[in-house]
């Protein structure tokens, strides 16, 4: 860069580049399933890593084996924040290379938030994040989990993410009931929630059914995933595309293409 002195002055001017403009582009408001970020929540066993499975091109990115035992899928083990680093980079900046998959399912990403906290330990050389001083263990955490998960929401993969649930006593109008909310530690849910764009809650409950046979209606227990939050469950559909529940089938694919045609009919009225 050349810099000259400006007549009369005695600070020097910059050569600047010569601006061509911006790319400002038109969004057509039209949602598209494959450019979301999903939370699929729930009890152990109770299915999501098959959910996550079925959604359209998917590659799991498995913190165990045994998230994946029984599914036969494609996947990477991420059993470390530099191995969580380096294939989720190798997967962004390579995207040619992989253009076959679609979505990256994170099973469990509670785990990818447990090794971003050790790794960032031991590059303290501290046993826990509080006892780096003037908080900078938390902070450093914070800002690692924060990359890393925003790097992922940014590329152009669509995004399925994997959590577990607890139960929170909440006080309510007329007292108190037990909610079921995400397990992710609360700063990591400040940092991930706001990204989300469905938070999924999947749950056993009784519903009516048609008996094809007898022709009457019967109560079964089915599994049902949630869209819609309330004072027991934590959900959300910003894309405002889903309907409060759907009622899962055996056949993952099959689930995916049930959200899949909700996405194309738009935005609900």
């Amino acid at each position: 860069m050349i810099l000259q002195r400006k007549p009369g002055t005695n600070r020097p001017a910059i050569n600047r580049p010569v601006s061509r403009g911006l790319d400002i582009q038109q969004s057509t408001g039209q949602v598209s399933i494959y450019e979301t970020t999903w939370l699929l929540i729930g009890l152990p066993g109770i299915g999501k890593s098959t959910l996550g499975s079925g959604f359209d091109g998917a590659l799991i990115l498995c913190t165990s084996r045994k998230e994946i035992g029984s599914l036969e899928v494609p996947f990477l083990l991420i059993d470390s924040w530099e191995k969580a680093l380096s294939i989720t980079d190798e997967l962004i900046n390579d995207r040619q290379k992989y253009i076959q998959y679609k979505y990256l399912v994170i099973d469990f990403v509670d785990a990818v938030w447990t090794l971003c906290v050790a790794a960032t330990c031991d590059k303290l050389g501290v046993s826990h994040t509080s006892d780096a001083a003037y908080g900078k263990g938390v902070d450093t955490v914070d800002s690692y989990f924060r990359r890393w998960i925003t790097t992922l929401v940014a590329s152009d993969y669509g995004i399925v993410l994997i959590s577990h649930v607890n139960q929170k006593d909440v006080i309510v109008q007329g007292g108190t009931v037990t909610k079921t909310i995400c397990s992710l530690p609360v700063r990591a849910r400040m940092i991930l929630f706001p990204l989300v764009n469905v938070i999924g809650c999947i749950e056993y409950k009784s519903v009516k059914q048609l008996n094809m046979v007898s022709g009457k209606a019967e109560i079964v227990r089915k599994r049902v995933i949630s869209f819609e939050g309330n004072e027991y469950i934590e959900a959300k559909d910003r894309d405002n595309c889903l309907p409060s529940e759907v009622v899962l089938v055996r056949d993952p694919k099959k689930n995916f293409e049930t959200f899949r045609s909700y996405y194309e009919k738009g935005e609900k009225k």
